[in-house]
């Protein structure tokens, strides 16, 4: 990141732009995290249940 100078609008506009950029990827990366681990409990499930059925 840059550094800014305060009191300057035009550099607190592109810091707010800067900020939400990053924001919406970190939002973004999360979701994906999310949805991957999502994913893995269903997989997980789904093998705990086979084995559990196979045994019984």
């Amino acid at each position: 990141m840059k550094e800014y100078e305060t009191g300057n609008t035009e550099n607190t506009i592109d810091l707010i732009k800067y900020l939400q950029k990053e924001d919406k990827e970190r939002q973004e990366k999360n979701s994906n995290i999310l949805r991957w681990n999502q994913l893995s409990i269903l997989e997980y499930s789904k093998v705990f249940y086979q084995s559990f059925v196979k045994r019984n």
